[in-house]
């Protein structure tokens, strides 16, 4: 599999060219990884594994401040190329579903929970648990509101 988003490349690479890899490692956990990825703008790269054998890794761009969202299963990472650095790894509890950016910040969106990440000093600003699993971002505002699988309702206000 080969992602493209604004020059950045992702794909997926088998376990030999993994370790050969002289690059910063953004997430791996020797014991759990069955799959195996690196992130590259042709200049810089990052490598990452993850444990699930039916899921791919999200990766999004927020043009603003040019970086990049990358999240797979309980890991989400906020890589910046022109700085050859990643701002944030954060292990989050649920399985990782998605990531957005409204109103000025990054929501990764999570199985049973919503986190809101500032996209200035790249810190949780906001923890949201969810009533039952996500189903979907209804809309997108001032006022956010999210459907869950149970039915459920809820509005969140952008912090």
């Amino acid at each position: 599999m080969l992602i493209v988003r604004k020059n950045v490349i992702y794909k997926i690479i088998p376990f030999d060219e993994f370790r050969q890899l002289d690059c910063i490692t953004l997430f791996h956990d020797e014991k759990t990884a069955r799959r195996f990825g690196v992130i590259t703008n042709g200049i810089i790269s990052f490598k990452f594994s993850w444990q699930s054998d039916t899921i791919d890794p999200v990766m999004k761009v927020y043009n603003k401040n040019s970086f990049y969202c990358l999240g797979i299963d309980l890991m989400f990472s906020i890589i910046k190329f022109n700085e050859n650095d990643f701002k944030s790894v954060v292990k989050v509890d649920y399985l990782l579903y998605d990531i957005r950016f409204i109103e000025g910040g990054i929501w990764v969106i999570t199985e049973l929970e919503i986190l809101v990440v500032d996209v200035v000093n790249y810190t949780i600003v906001k923890k949201m648990p969810l009533p039952s699993i996500f189903q979907k971002i209804i809309s997108e505002s001032l006022l956010v509101t999210v459907e869950c699988m149970g039915g459920e309702i809820i509005t969140v206000e952008v912090p």
